[in-house]
């Protein structure tokens, strides 16, 4: 049963949509995370942006581990109002760093998560001109501070909102050459070259292994997240022949071999100190093993995550899919 409700979400368009147009909302209110699921410092620095607390925002944010400060500027993005003076800042540590990451996220706010169709003209171009502004904000933070990899991982993402290629390259150079990067850097890219952007399923694999090692033991689960990706390409086929292959996918005898082979990898080292990074694997993992029906080796990967969602589970509208994953694991009385 969960299968097919898999499949069924997946086709009616679970991963994220190509770029268009066709009128505006208004500035979208906040709609923060739940209490459970969002970052612990974000109601402090919520609170300190508010009261125009500049040194103590950016204590709270150049304070954390690049994986916990890309998942709490995620969190103010969504948690702060459009359009909020927060300019002052950038003469922090960091500060232009979260300017860009809350333009990023209000950008995605105005023009919405739904298929290209979907998107009503002003809307897009209320989210190209909050793009803009992102890429300004995280290229200046980028000039202040070249180490500042959480500017750069955001900055892919930017640049890949406004479909520049090129650019993407740039920011991905940027990324690696910074002594601190969160482990998000190397998925926003892989996610650029995949097919459902600018290369192919196959330059995503590459990609993933080539760089499964790079930020240890976290980033081996790059491998896991990229056959995951060509399981919902196969799914989204529109050839009926090739969508039917999808669920079979991660069942295949070469492609679960690679997926454990990253996971006894990741498994082999301490785990992660910085919680965030370490969730990026366990949410990859647990998906990847659990789609596969290899439940036992999703089961501690789940259990590590607790209830709330991360990786490919998180590309879902709602949790019922991983609710349920966490039932059939015996992991959920609900």
């Amino acid at each position: 049963m969960l299968r097919r409700t898999f499949a069924v979400a997946v086709l009616a368009g679970a991963a994220t949509p190509a770029l268009g147009q066709t009128l505006a909302p208004p500035p979208p209110p906040p709609d923060p995370p739940r209490p459970e699921a969002r970052h612990a410092n974000a109601d402090e620095a919520l609170d300190a942006l508010q009261r125009r607390r500049w040194r103590r925002v950016s204590d709270i944010v150049a304070g954390l581990p690049p994986d916990s400060a890309s998942a709490l500027l995620d969190d103010l993005s969504d948690m702060t109002e459009v359009n909020s003076h927060f300019d002052a800042i950038a003469g922090q540590r960091m500060g232009r760093t979260l300017l860009g990451a809350l333009e990023l996220g209000w950008g995605w706010r105005f023009r919405g998560h739904g298929w290209s169709s979907q998107v009503r003209p002003n809307a897009f171009a209320e989210f190209q001109t909050r793009l803009t502004r992102a890429r300004d904000q995280l290229a200046a933070a980028l000039v202040e501070d070249a180490n500042d990899g959480v500017a750069a991982s955001t900055l892919i993402s930017v640049q890949l909102g406004l479909e520049d290629v090129d650019a993407i390259r740039t920011a991905f150079r940027s990324f690696e050459a910074a002594s601190r990067k969160p482990v998000y850097g190397y998925s926003a890219y892989a996610n650029a070259v995949s097919e459902k952007w600018f290369g192919s399923q196959q330059e995503m694999l590459i990609f993933a292994r080539s760089h499964a090692a790079s930020l240890p033991p976290a980033s081996q689960a790059l491998v896991a997240m990229a056959h995951t990706e060509s399981m919902f390409r196969l799914a989204q086929s529109e050839n009926p022949q090739v969508a039917a292959t999808a669920e079979n996918y991660l069942k295949e005898a070469r492609v679960l071999h690679e997926i454990y082979r990253a996971s006894n990898a990741f498994d082999a080292l301490p785990p992660p100190t910085d919680r965030y990074r370490a969730r990026f694997a366990w949410g990859h993992f647990s998906f990847a093993f659990y789609m596969a029906g290899e439940h036992n080796a999703a089961r501690p990967y789940m259990q590590a995550l607790g209830d709330v969602p991360a990786g490919a589970w998180t590309r879902f509208d709602d949790n019922q899919l991983f609710e349920g994953a966490r039932r059939e694991l015996g992991l959920s009385t609900l």
